[in-house]
């Protein structure tokens, strides 16, 4: 257990003085402190499996939701790797397969995103041929292209038989050709493992600069725009992920020696500042966007002037961080002008979860503005408000006004499963939502791993042994797991 007291105001201590001896002035947007008994999944998500070539960097280890793999206790979250004699889980070809370890990875796509700013992180890191910790960042719309070219920052990557150093990066570039800068940090004779460090990055629309425990060790340029042969793609929204394995390319084989690598984190924490941090109840010009893709800003002649959002799409999107002063039931009020015989619909997302639909018909004009309401509720605290288009229109605003603190449940058609008992098929109804399925068997295990698109699907089970199996469907919307018998 943390010695609070002593600890938060010393730490709160140094961040004043640290903010204050910055050119910028950060304000705290978002933290995890992890101080409860569960990850935070309003923020967090797991990641599951050992993706395409061992999360592309080549490790060995499976990632689990287990306990033993991921828990937070005492204020800390502990991101564990464990030497297994005898796991066995699916490939993502859903093979059947034995890995040699297990081990975590958590990220916050959908549910915290960002630009600028800077993150935090208070950790001690593990040692152990083989192991390797990081905390990096990828961007939440791939606006330019796959990787590399919609970027990446690496905030610290420690390999466990290097503990003495840490290394930043930052990649770029064309498809198949991965430009990145990177610089090694060396607090020597210091052993990043031995102790908790803060490693950070501030993140500005011309900058990136890498730093632990204050020490900047790296500096980077980040102005060339997209369109140029070397841009930069790093003013876009990006979102934070934590993970821990074995065997990456960079950070060699397990030697078998170490049976477990325990990578803990005190906290993790987004400083933003003050004129970037922005609340709700408010009126939000279309403009203010974190990020967007196929809308052009235009001279609005509304009654409150400035400028419009138009040349909206289908397909097109714009995202906006905002920040929720009391959790409840929310009125939007969107600002729309659509020319004869056009029409379209806003989808509005906070945090990955759909919040409602605002249909717009004709106003008779691109500059003829009318109002738009719909109801929906939110939780208090940081929104990832996403607007998701179709059809065509102008949007000038959005007015959020707070109706009640009294919070409704977001109502959620669950997908349907049957039958049950069932034999060699398994149906699944999700009308509203695409789904991922997993079947799992009493023993924890993967036995299927199926993505569908929304409406009804049919898995084959013929192979399957009689006996009681978990069925996990999950939406963009809700997680729900039901119990089936194979006959």
């Amino acid at each position: 257990m943390k010695n609070n007291l002593l600890i938060k105001t010393t730490l709160l201590l140094l961040v004043l003085l640290s903010a204050e001896s910055q050119a910028q002035s950060y304000q705290l947007f978002w933290s995890d402190e992890f101080n409860g008994t569960a990850l935070d999944e309003n923020y967090w998500n797991y990641e599951l499996g050992n993706g395409n070539w061992g999360w592309g960097t080549g490790q060995v280890d499976f990632d689990t939701k287990r306990d033993t793999n991921v828990h937070v206790r005492g204020g800390y979250l502990t991101i564990q790797t464990l030497k297994e004699s005898n796991y066995w889980n699916t490939d993502i070809y859903n093979n059947w397969k034995q890995y040699s370890h297990t081990s975590g990875r958590l990220n916050t796509a959908k549910k915290l995103s960002f630009k600028h700013g800077k993150v935090e992180m208070r950790a001690k890191v593990p040692k152990g041929v083989g192991e390797g910790v990081a905390l990096w960042m990828l961007p939440t719309f791939d606006k330019f292209g796959g990787w590399p070219r919609s970027g990446e920052i690496d905030v610290l990557e420690i390999c466990g038989a290097q503990t003495t150093q840490s290394q930043g990066t930052m990649h770029f570039g064309e498809s198949g050709n991965d430009q990145h800068s990177y610089a090694i940090y060396k607090p020597t004779p210091t052993d990043l493992a031995d102790d908790f460090h803060v490693y950070g990055i501030e993140w500005t629309a011309t900058q990136l600069k890498w730093y632990i425990d204050g020490n900047v060790f790296k500096t980077a340029d980040i102005s060339v725009p997209y369109g140029t042969q070397y841009y930069f793609p790093f003013n876009e929204e990006f979102y934070i992920i934590l993970s821990a394995g074995v065997g990456a390319a960079m950070c060699g084989k397990d030697d078998g020696a170490a049976m477990m690598a325990k990578y803990i984190v005190d906290y993790v924490r987004v400083y933003k500042t003050a004129d970037e941090i922005v609340t709700i109840p408010a009126k939000i010009q279309a403009e203010a966007f974190t990020s967007e893709k196929g809308t052009q800003k235009e001279v609005c002649t509304d009654t409150d002037g400035g400028y419009d959002m138009g040349q909206i799409g289908t397909g097109d999107f714009l995202s906006y961080n905002l920040v929720a002063q009391d959790a409840g039931l929310y009125k939007a009020t969107f600002r729309v002008a659509a020319g004869t015989g056009y029409s379209g619909a806003i989808k509005i997302s906070s945090g990955g979860v759909q919040l409602g639909t605002a249909n717009v018909s004709t106003t008779g004009g691109w500059q003829s503005w009318q109002d738009v309401l719909l109801q929906f509720t939110l939780k208090k605290g940081v929104q990832n408000i996403t607007l998701d288009f179709t059809g065509q229109f102008n949007l000038n605003y959005v007015n959020y006004e707070l109706i009640s603190t009294e919070v409704q449940p977001i109502a959620v058609e669950l997908p349907k499963v049957f039958p049950n008992p069932f034999s060699s098929e398994i149906h699944i109804a999700s009308q509203e939502e695409d789904a991922t399925v997993r079947v799992f068997d009493l023993s924890g295990r993967i036995v299927l791993y199926e993505s569908f698109k929304k409406g009804n699907s049919v898995l084959n089970t013929s192979q399957f042994s009689a006996g009681v199996y978990l069925v996990q469907i999950e939406t963009e919307s809700a997680v729900s797991t039901v119990k089936l018998v194979k006959e």
